[in-house]
């Protein structure tokens, strides 16, 4: 007769009846294993075959100890979106570039100027004793500017400041243009400066190059912008025939290439931007700086 295994309670019967052997797991304590109906021998063998794999089915395993819960996984998500949207600032699925940034604040502000004209009926008044027959320009001295663009902003932008002092300018209170701030008022780049240094007079308005953005608007109204003095190969008849012309120096920070005041030189267009010339051509430009 073959040995069977029984039950706790089954084994104590068999060891009384048949003076087999009983094996008590002392780890488990639950389950013992009755060896029945035969040789004392036999029954010890078998016994060794069988015990551990049914102690160990009863056992639970312990929970992990490690890994991230649900909640926990999405806010790393979230936190993670966070610092990706702050730290790569895209424009059309790109990270941004100078020269793309500079073209979009030269619309910026040229919208901002015609939107004062239309609430006002005249441009900012920049320079109230300048003659009436001339074009108002403002920016930086390196673009042959006597005045800083501070004195066109402080009026879009409703400060406090010459030549809005008191408000005067711009009564209503309308803001027209807001943009960043810089970060670092010493070396001021691609925003307004908010405090004077070294000579630079708060309110003014700098490319991703360090240069003021500069504007010429059409203060005489003859439709056109008077903009010879700075480029050569718009002056006189070639005038742009625009009411508001911004522009910026470009990578290089000077007029045309390398300071030869000429924007397009045998078909080939300076680093400078500015806003008269289609934005057909100012795309291609980006394209081409890629």
């Amino acid at each position: 007769m073959r040995p069977q295994i029984c039950g706790v309670s089954t084994a104590v019967k068999c060891h009384e009846r048949f003076g087999g052997s009983r094996n008590l797991d002392s780890g488990g304590g639950a389950v013992g294993i009755a060896l029945c109906g035969g040789a004392p021998e036999e029954a010890a063998i078998a016994a060794l075959e069988l015990e551990t794999p049914a102690f160990e089915m009863n056992r639970k395993t312990p929970p992990h100890s490690f890994g991230f819960t649900r909640l926990e996984l999405v806010a790393l998500l979230v936190v993670g979106g966070v610092l990706m949207a702050l730290i790569f600032p895209l424009t059309n699925g790109r990270i941004e570039r100078p020269e793309r940034k500079a073209q979009t604040n030269i619309r910026a502000i040229a919208n901002a100027v015609q939107g004062y004209y239309q609430d006002y009926g005249e441009y900012p008044a920049i320079n109230p004793t300048a003659k009436l027959e001339l074009d108002s320009a403002c920016g930086d001295p390196a673009a042959l500017m006597e005045l800083p663009n501070a004195r066109l902003f402080n009026i879009l932008r409703d400060v406090d400041r010459p030549p809005n002092t008191g408000h005067v300018l711009n009564p209503r209170g309308q803001k027209y243009i807001e943009t960043l701030v810089v970060h670092d008022p010493s070396s001021p780049r691609g925003g307004f400066l908010e405090v004077a240094t070294n000579g630079r007079e708060a309110g003014s308005f700098y490319d991703p190059w360090g240069r003021q953005y500069n504007i010429v608007m059409d203060a005489n109204r003859d439709g056109t912008i008077q903009v010879g003095k700075y480029y050569s190969d718009f002056a006189n008849e070639k005038a742009p025939q625009v009411r508001v012309g911004v522009f910026s120096l470009g990578k290089d920070r000077k007029l045309g290439s390398g300071g030869d005041q000429i924007l397009v030189k045998n078909g080939t267009l300076s680093d400078d931007h500015v806003s008269w010339l289609s934005s057909q051509t100012s795309d291609r430009r980006d394209s081409d700086s890629r």
